[in-house]
């Protein structure tokens, strides 16, 4: 709400969407804690508010007042906003593909590198990425297509960025591996348990079943270790996410 955080409605001003108060017609609205009513106008304007845990509530509170998305802090709330502009239908906004890689799992993997990311790590290995209006738009069709006639693949890993702001795109791509018989990856700045708990969205949350391993949380730099196999530091997980949804919660992979 601009009124109590002027610097994340500047943010989402600057991008072209507008905080979303009860008499406010937005493209993307933006709800700080538990405030119902800035919920209810979203919905009325059929527009998706963002709930920030930024010491107001819970994320079950934050859902039952209508947040479609969760963040921890007005800054991620007004990213993840501006990562959600809509893009044209079957397309996806990407930084580049690596049709052969060794080190973004397992085997040699068919990587996409999703453009928009709202963490902002510290000396993330691809700050590029972080704008959602970088990259470049490209259809699913060809993603795909070039996808499949990659050979000698053992799996496909979807990168960033964070993917999980694009789960439609990433889905397709996700399923066009699956189709090949390979396992698919992902690498993501929430942590699972906040995904579960829809934090970038239903689906988003949707996008878990489509995959196999996803490697979670931040990088954080006091943290880095070349010990994690698959990882930039240690609070980093690789979640078998099969037997985690099976589970309820996070199990850990074992490779």
């Amino acid at each position: 709400h601009p009124d109590d955080y002027p610097g994340a409605g500047v943010k989402i001003a600057e991008h072209g969407a507008a905080a979303g108060a009860e008499d406010t017609i937005a493209e993307h609205a933006l709800m700080v804690g538990d405030r119902e009513y800035d919920a209810v106008g979203a919905a009325r304007e059929g527009v998706d508010t963002i709930g920030v845990l930024y010491g107001y509530g819970s994320p079950e509170e934050l859902r039952d007042a209508g947040a479609a998305y969760l963040a921890r802090t007005p800054e991620e709330a007004a990213a993840i906003a501006c990562g959600r502009d809509e893009l044209a239908p079957g397309t996806a906004r990407i930084a580049g593909t690596v049709r052969h890689s060794s080190v973004d799992g397992p085997g040699v993997r068919y990587v996409v590198f999703f453009q928009g990311c709202p963490h902002h790590c510290p000396e993330c290995q691809n700050p590029e990425t972080w704008d959602p209006a970088g990259g470049e738009e490209v259809s699913l069709e060809d993603l795909t297509e070039e996808l499949r006639a990659t050979r000698y693949l053992d799996g496909v890993t979807l990168s960033g960025g964070d993917p999980f702001l694009q789960p439609e795109a990433a889905m397709a791509v996700a399923d066009a591996g699956r189709e090949m018989g390979l396992n698919v990856w992902a690498y993501t700045g929430w942590t699972f348990e906040a995904l579960l708990d829809g934090a970038a969205g239903q689906k988003a949350r949707e996008l878990l079943g489509h995959l196999d391993v996803v490697v979670d949380g931040p990088f954080r730099r006091e943290l880095l270790s070349k010990e994690c196999l698959f990882r930039g530091s240690s609070n980093q997980r690789l979640i078998d996410v099969p037997a985690s949804l099976a589970a309820g919660k996070a199990v850990e992979a074992r490779l």
